[in-house]
């Protein structure tokens, strides 16, 4: 968020540098050794800090829990819901290891980001990739932002950078710093709304990978333009679909014949005790009925197409 932190005219800006930030530590000592109860009454803090401060955005980096009904992702996707907060998070550096998600937060309703190097695209070995240990059909982290070689402002060096930092932890603030930009740019924007934005807004980067999918870089990597794009000229619907009337149709409005289209369905897991979750798809529907584009992952509480008007 900071602005004019290092000399010279290149990018010393923040993605958010009017934005306020609020700091809450949890650890004991060393990074990754804090309680569960410290954890919770952080996100109570969060909460209290949404009514009073308009907080919406939480940036998380730490070690967590992959398991959906364990207490604290339980109290993280019930701070997201019902308090309307974005939950972004890294998805961890242990991409090397054996079984790389065994201590990373899952996020059910929020969004997990790994780690590619910059101007190439290609995925940092050491960002943390899926499947979730207990949840394996949810294709995970969520996605991607540059991670490697970044550089921030410096603690108590107002004119002075960091040496070359990288980790999933710099890829993380980039997600949150971009919806922030957009929560602030207007005020009414919701979670589930913000959210759409950014996974609509990704760049394919499987070509950068091939050895990939979607479990090293989720849905791609984020563009901040897109995403502001999108916010000045998309087309935002909220809307209910329940087992009993379960079709909810959006027509698309002002497209032009032959260009690209992007939809992107986004909800929240509201009961968070329990490890069913809604299960939702996503199909764009041509002339005739004809479905040209459809999205069905079973564990995911997103869905993204890419058409095209014929």
């Amino acid at each position: 968020i900071a602005r004019d932190w290092s000399p010279g005219p290149e990018g010393d800006d923040g993605f958010a540098p009017d934005a306020h930030v609020v700091s809450i530590k949890i650890t004991r000592g060393t990074a990754n050794a804090y309680r569960d109860g410290d954890l919770i009454a952080a996100l109570d803090e969060i909460a209290r800090r949404r009514l009073s401060d308009a907080l919406g955005v939480a940036n998380f980096s730490w070690e967590g829990q992959p398991n959906p009904i364990h207490v604290t992702q339980r109290a993280i996707d019930e701070l997201a819901h019902y308090f309307d907060v974005l939950v972004v998070g890294a998805s961890g550096n242990a991409g090397l290891l054996p079984n790389p998600a065994a201590v990373s937060a899952g996020f059910t309703n929020g969004l997990s980001v790994g780690a590619v190097l910059a101007d190439t695209h290609v995925v940092w070995p050491s960002s943390t990739n899926g499947p979730l240990t207990l949840d394996p059909l949810r294709t995970w982290p969520d996605l991607c932002a540059v991670g490697v070689g970044l550089r921030t402002p410096w603690r108590d060096s107002p004119s002075g950078e960091s040496p070359a930092q990288s980790g999933t932890s710099f890829a993380a603030p980039i997600v949150a710093g971009t919806a922030l930009l957009l929560r602030g740019a207007v005020p009414s924007l919701d979670t589930l709304e913000c959210k759409a934005l950014l996974l609509g807004a990704t760049l394919d980067v499987s070509a950068a990978n091939p050895a990939s999918n979607r479990y090293d870089f989720g849905l791609g990597f984020l563009r901040a333009d897109f995403a502001v794009d999108a916010l000045r000229n998309g087309m935002r619907v909220r809307g209910n679909a329940r087992a009993a009337t379960p079709d909810f149709v959006v027509p698309v409005e002002n497209a032009v014949v032959g260009a690209s289209l992007v939809a992107t369905l986004v909800w929240n897991r509201v009961d968070a005790s329990s490890n069913a979750l809604d299960d939702l798809d996503l199909l764009a529907v041509g002339p005739g009925g004809r479905v040209v584009a459809v999205s069905e992952s079973t564990r995911n509480l997103y869905e993204r197409v890419v058409f095209a008007i014929d």
